[in-house]
């Protein structure tokens, strides 16, 4: 007898989003293009619609788009032999049935399970949150396998919820280096974005969730500009919710930042990789982060990284970027004034990054993912 594999024909399951690509959406078309590059059979499902009734939307909850981050039952694809869910909150299609398929979920993080406790950092706003998401993790927890994007996730996930070692696989993501790659800057971005010349730039890439930590980058900031008064900082994305963005608008008051602090919280998908090429610095304040994916974006275009040393980051990074101690806003200022005010050091720091970023392929997660199909695609002859 030996163990022979079949050709994973997989249905790669999505969250349907109506609002523009997200990070959930691009990792599974850039996972879903890597794989039918190596010769998967892959169809691309996105999460069901969900039909609203008058009644639920007299509710004030926006359901339909709840469900389509959290689903409860899922499209079926009768040529698949396996499903892959891209992220760990679809994994409520396993709450209460289990697919007539082997099932694997990507876990990106856990964080909002993780910081339920914790009156500041908590991200649930409803007590539908926070109980569709603890259905997702049970669902997590009956998958066949579950991917995880680090090793700090791999770890929150066996402290947190119990999974055994063996059930886990660490698949780091991938850059799409033909987009995120050192570029010439246009003459004519920066008067489209209203950034003047003669400034240095700090860069700052995601959501104002509490967890995201810009309150201390802000605070670093202040410090940064008692030095250097040529610089100024970009922050690119949408908050969460407005109250945050009225609490960071209050502290840029406090701090006398206005005028030196710019939010974008849209802006033309080809334009993020001319963010990261015009910044002189590249700042995640963040103290949790699933992998970390905009500190590597950043890393490809050849900006140098500053970061706290926190959860999944340093597996990123490496030392290729300036690891500060987690939640220490003044040596998170250190970092940034370190690049700032010393060229040799920053040339160095940018080419690290870069060289490391090639490392970080979707060939490669790609390859890893197989490898996890194939022990669900195994049989004895």
């Amino acid at each position: 007898m030996r163990e022979a594999h079949l050709t994973p024909q997989v249905a790669l399951v999505s969250k349907r989003s109506s609002a523009g690509p997200s990070g959930l959406s691009r990792y599974a078309q850039n996972l879903d293009r890597a794989l039918e590059a190596e010769g998967v059979v892959v169809t691309l499902e996105a999460s069901p619609h969900v039909p609203l009734s008058n009644l639920l939307r007299k509710t004030g909850y926006d359901i339909g788009a709840f469900l389509a981050d959290y689903p409860l039952w899922a499209p079926h694809n009768g040529r698949a032999n396996l499903y892959h869910l891209a992220s760990q909150n679809l994994a409520t299609l396993l709450t209460w049935r289990r697919l007539d398929k082997p099932v694997i979920v990507t876990v990106h993080d856990i964080i909002p399970y993780v910081l339920r406790n914790d009156p500041k950092l908590n991200n649930y706003r409803h007590v539908i949150d926070r109980l569709f998401d603890h259905w997702a993790l049970r669902g997590v927890a009956r998958a066949d396998a579950v991917i995880a994007d680090s090793e700090a996730t791999k770890r929150d996930l066996m402290h947190h919820l119990g999974l055994q070692e063996s059930h886990i696989s660490v698949v780091p993501l991938g850059v799409n280096t033909e987009r995120f790659r050192p570029v010439p800057v246009p003459d004519s971005f920066r008067p489209r974005y209203i950034l003047g010349s003669g400034y240095r730039y700090i860069l700052y890439v995601g959501s104002e969730a509490q967890h995201k930590n810009m309150a201390a980058l802000l605070e670093a900031f202040a410090l940064v500009r008692e030095r250097y008064s040529d610089v100024k900082l970009l922050k690119v994305g949408a908050p969460q919710f407005l109250s945050q963005r009225q609490q960071l608008l209050a502290l840029i008051g406090r701090l006398d930042l206005e005028g030196s602090v710019a939010f974008f919280d849209t802006l033309a998908d080809e334009d993020l990789p001319l963010f990261y090429n015009s910044a002189s610095v590249f700042a995640s304040p963040s103290l949790y982060e699933g992998f970390g994916l905009t500190a590597l974006e950043a890393m490809a275009c050849g900006t140098p990284v500053v970061c706290f040393d926190a959860a999944s980051l340093p597996e990123v990074v490496g030392d290729a970027g300036i690891l500060a101690t987690a939640g220490d806003h003044r040596a998170l200022a250190e970092g940034i004034l370190a690049l700032l005010g010393d060229g040799d050091r920053c040339q160095r720091l940018m080419q690290a990054g870069v060289h490391r970023a090639q490392t970080f392929t979707w060939q490669r997660t790609a390859h890893q993912t197989i490898a996890v199909y194939q022990t669900l695609t195994s049989s004895d002859d």
